[in-house]
């Protein structure tokens, strides 16, 4: 591949294309530098076949894991956003304790010269089993997301004689209006979501997206398990729980 120096030839996938206004197509690709951080490297093509080096779109200082994966760039609400997928992500306060999630950047993009400055940062999902997620634009504008459900830290390497190989999250409409990032359930996805309110009347507490609330949440699982607390709420196996910045499949 054209490669600008220093970038690794091995590292160097999960190919993400957009069109530009002007029409001209631009792949996103991962790839690690020579101190082993991820970068969103940029490459131009008119007719989706001869492709060239355009521009770094983003690099990771090292603040954010290493090598980043399967990267997304979309305009939302007036912000550009950029998902990736972070490896080896160390905690910082409540945020990234995935190690292996996936995380926002959003900031201003100048499309001409292919420059983005972020401005804000923070987790997509705070439940373990999140990583590489993508979106789509729906006919009605709506941005939805979809994830594989599983990481490279927790997952289970499936034989080929195996009929699956993990699962994907249910879908999940973003928005950048009211709050910095929010993620909801989109609207298809209703009849399967267990709202926070029942989970929140068991738990006898009500603000679970503080820190104390944070650590409260994880005390109850410890002591409870998180199969009798599903189970006294009436959640069946299949359901998806939903509760604030908490998500999980049961």
């Amino acid at each position: 591949p054209d490669l600008p120096q220093g970038m690794s030839r091995v590292e160097f996938r999960d190919p993400k294309i957009i069109r530009r206004k002007d029409g001209t197509l631009v792949a996103l690709m991962t790839c690690m530098n020579e101190d082993g951080n991820g970068e969103i490297l940029m490459y131009k093509s008119m007719d989706g076949f001869s492709w060239s080096f355009w521009k770094t779109l983003a690099k990771n200082d090292g603040k954010f894991g290493r090598m980043w994966e399967c990267p997304d760039f979309f305009e939302l609400d007036g912000k550009w956003l950029l998902l990736v997928s972070p490896m080896e992500m160390k905690p910082e306060g409540l945020e990234y304790h995935n190690g292996f999630g996936c995380m926002v950047l959003a900031g201003e993009y100048d499309d001409e010269k292919g420059i983005f400055v972020p401005d804000f940062d923070q987790s997509v999902d705070y439940g373990i089993d999140f990583y590489a997620a993508q979106t789509i634009l729906a006919p009605d504008g709506r941005r939805i997301m979809i994830a594989w459900m599983q990481n490279w830290d927790t997952c289970l390497m499936r034989e080929l004689s195996k009929p699956w190989a993990g699962q994907m999250t249910l879908p999940r409409e973003l928005s950048f209006k009211d709050e910095p990032f929010t993620v909801e359930f989109d609207e298809e996805a209703g009849e399967y979501v267990v709202e926070g309110p029942r989970i929140e009347k068991m738990l006898g507490y009500t603000n679970l997206e503080s820190e104390k609330g944070f650590v409260f949440f994880q005390k109850f699982i410890k002591e409870n398990g998180i199969t009798d607390m599903l189970e006294a709420l009436g959640i069946e196996e299949g359901d998806t729980v939903r509760m604030y910045g908490f998500s999980f499949e049961y």
